[in-house]
């Protein structure tokens, strides 16, 4: 498995794209970032599928499809969760901030249904 990052400008890192080291724990510059690049950070994971095949033959294809999904998880619980009134599906904050009066979430609690127009969804019991 290999990540690829295309880093936009907002990062610690200089705008451009990168392959990432798990060895080393480094990003390596592999060139410029395209013009219009969108700030933040885009991960592409990819996967070498004829060591695998040459490896493990006919149950390669199962493993990498686990192995390329276990490494998006691992992304996802890696990314800051947004506040719990955001839009899960985009990121991005409603046009005004949530009423004072709702209660806060449970820590920790990052998944589970959208929550309402007026308050977050709050678990029961």
């Amino acid at each position: 498995m290999r990540a690829h990052l295309l880093i936009g400008p907002g990062c610690s890192l200089p705008p451009g794209r990168y392959a990432y080291d798990p060895r080393a724990h480094r990003a390596h510059r592999r060139g410029p970032a395209p013009d219009g690049v969108s700030p933040g950070v885009l991960v592409v994971l990819t996967v070498a599928a004829s060591r695998t095949v040459a490896h493990y033959g006919h149950r390669a294809w199962p493993l990498l499809l686990l192995d390329t999904g276990h490494a998006a998880a691992a992304l996802a619980l890696a990314w800051p969760p947004p506040p719990t009134y955001w839009s899960a599906s985009t990121r991005t904050p409603p046009s005004s901030p949530p009423p004072p009066d709702c209660p806060q979430p449970r820590a920790g609690r990052t998944t589970g249904p959208e929550p309402s127009r007026n308050c977050p969804s709050q678990p029961s019991g």
